[in-house]
C-alpha cells in the first residue's frame, strides 16, 4: 500500500497533465507540526501521573482538476504521532484524506459525491474536527443550491455506512450511524442578519437484530447579526428527539424514546481596531437521574467539533456528555481578542463549566447521588503568528481550575491541570496552471 500510493499518485498528475488544453490544475500542501506538552490535558493530573511531551504531525497533498462545469480534488494524508512509525515499520500512517467528484449541472445546482468535508455553520452538530491530527472527513452523496447574488445556499446530503463488503445486511460497528441523511440552509435577511437552520436524521441499529432500526430527529436554527468593525451576536438552539440503542449504565443494551435540546447565545464587540470582546453561554440538556421520565434527555453532539466549544483544553468532547455522567453542561465564557498587527493577535478567554443537572446515576442497588453543579474554569491564552502568507504559527497555554464535582468525576488527588503547544502550519502552492483565455 505504501508503495502503491505514490505511484497513483503520479499516475494521476501525468493523466491530469495530458488535459492541461482545457483544464484547471493545482498542486498544493499542508503541514501542520504541533509540539505539545500534556500534564492535564482532556483529564485532571493526579499525584502518580507525569507530564508527557509529545509531537504530532500532520502532513498533505492535494490535488484539484478543474474542467468546464467538473471538478474533482484528492487529497492524501500522513497523520501522526513522531516516533509511532519506525523508519523500518510497516506500519501505515497513510491514507485518503478527500476524494470526491463535484458535477454542476446547472449555474446553481450541483451534486458532490465521495470521501468529503462536511462541516455547517459554527459546527456545533457537523463538523471536520480540524484541531485533531487527522481531521475528519465523510462518505457522503452532497446535493446543492448556491445563489451568490441573493446568498441562498441549501444542501441536502446523505451516508450509507457499512465495516466492509457483505451480501446481506450485518451490524455497523464504526463510530458514525448506519444511515445519516441531513438538510442546511442559509439566507441572508439583509447586509447585517442572516439565518440558517438544519435537519439532522439518523438511524442506529440494534447490536443482536440489525435489521431493527432506531431514527433520531436533530433539528435548530441560528440568527447571526453582524456590524463589520462594530458589534455583533448569534443565537440559536436544536431540539433531538425520536428513539435510539443505548448501551450506557444503568441504560445498557435498551431503546430509549429522547427529547433533548441544546442553546447558544453570544454577542462579541469591536472597542477599537485592535481590542475586540466576546461573552457566549452554551447550555446542552441532561439526562436527570433523580426522575423517571421515561425519555433520556441529555443532548448528543452528533458529529460536532471536539474543541473550541466546550473549552479549548477538550475535557468535554464525549458526543453524549459521558464525562459528566450524560447530566448535560452549561458553558459561559469571556474572550478578549487583542491584535498587535495584521500578522500577529492573541486572545485570552476564561470558561466557567458547570452540570446542567446536578444527579449522578445510581450505582448497583443504590439510588442517584445529589452533587453540586459547578465543575470549574479554565483560563486559555492564545498567540498567533503569521509570518509569511503561507505560514502561521500558533502559541497556546491554558490551564483547569476543577471544583470538588470534577474531581469527584476524574479523581480526588489531583495537582495542578495545564496544557500548551506551539503549532507551525505551512500551506505551499506547488503548482497551478489555469487554460490560457480565448483571444477575440
Amino acid at each position: 500500500m505504501r508503495k502503491l500510493l505514490p505511484n497513483l499518485y503520479l499516475f494521476i498528475i501525468l493523466l491530469l497533465i495530458s488535459q492541461f488544453a482545457s483544464a484547471q490544475f493545482s498542486v498544493d500542501g499542508h503541514i501542520r507540526t504541533r509540539g505539545e506538552y500534556r500534564d492535564g490535558y482532556r483529564t485532571l493530573a493526579v499525584e502518580d501521573t507525569q507530564g508527557l511531551p509529545l509531537v504530532l504531525q500532520r502532513s498533505r497533498l492535494m490535488m484539484s482538476y478543474k474542467e468546464d462545469n467538473l471538478t474533482f480534488k484528492l487529497t492524501g494524508q500522513d497523520a501522526r504521532v513522531w516516533g509511532e512509525s519506525e523508519a523500518a515499520s510497516p506500519k501505515n500512517t497513510f491514507g485518503i484524506y478527500e476524494a470526491w467528484v463535484k458535477w454542476l449541472f446547472h449555474p446553481n445546482i450541483g451534486v458532490k459525491v465521495g470521501r468529503q468535508e462536511i462541516s455547517y455553520d459554527d459546527q456545533r452538530l457537523l463538523s471536520i474536527r480540524n484541531f485533531g491530527v487527522a481531521g475528519a472527513t465523510y462518505d457522503a452523496l452532497l446535493m446543492y443550491y448556491e445563489d451568490d447574488e441573493t446568498k441562498t445556499s441549501v444542501h441536502v446530503g446523505g451516508m450509507i455506512n457499512n465495516d466492509r463488503q457483505s451480501q446481506f445486511l450485518d451490524y455497523y460497528t464504526g463510530n458514525l450511524f448506519k444511515y445519516m441523511a441531513f438538510a442546511w440552509g442559509s439566507f441572508s435577511i439583509n447586509d447585517f442578519m442572516s439565518l440558517n437552520a438544519i435537519n439532522v436524521f439518523d438511524l442506529k441499529q440494534k447490536p443482536s437484530e440489525p435489521e431493527i432500526m432506531y431514527g433520531r430527529n436533530t433539528l435548530g436554527a441560528n440568527a447571526i447579526v453582524t456590524k463589520k468593525g462594530v458589534a455583533g451576536g448569534r443565537m440559536g438552539g436544536y431540539y433531538q428527539f425520536g428513539n435510539s440503542w443505548f448501551e450506557i449504565w444503568p441504560l445498557e443494551n435498551q431503546k430509549q424514546p429522547i427529547s433533548a435540546y441544546s442553546f447558544n447565545a453570544s454577542a462579541w464587540a469591536d472597542l477599537s481596531d485592535k481590542f475586540k470582546v466576546t461573552l457566549s453561554f452554551d447550555l446542552y440538556s441532561g439526562n436527570d437521574w433523580s426522575k423517571s421520565s421515561g425519555k433520556f434527555t441529555s443532548f448528543n453532539r452528533l458529529l460536532a467539533s471536539r474543541h473550541g466549544h466546550l473549552g479549548y483544553m477538550d475535557y468535554f468532547t464525549d458526543m453524549q456528555m459521558g464525562e459528566v455522567a450524560w447530566a448535560g453542561i452549561v458553558d459561559m465564557y469571556l474572550r478578549v481578542d487583542y491584535t498587535f498587527s495584521p500578522k500577529a493577535d492573541i486572545q485570552a478567554r476564561i470558561n466557567n463549566f458547570s452540570m446542567e443537572k446536578p444527579y449522578l446515576p445510581p450505582d448497583v442497588g443504590q439510588g442517584f447521588e445529589k452533587v453540586g453543579k459547578r465543575l470549574g474554569n479554565e483560563i486559555s491564552i492564545l498567540l498567533n503568528y503569521k509570518p509569511a502568507k503561507n505560514i502561521a504559527i500558533q502559541t497556546a497555554w491554558m490551564f483547569m481550575l476543577p471544583t470538588e464535582t470534577l474531581k469527584r468525576l476524574q479523581g480526588e488527588n489531583t495537582r495542578l491541570s495545564h496544557f500548551g503547544y506551539i503549532s507551525l502550519l505551512f500551506t505551499p502552492n506547488f503548482f497551478t496552471y489555469s487554460k490560457p483565455e480565448t483571444q477575440p
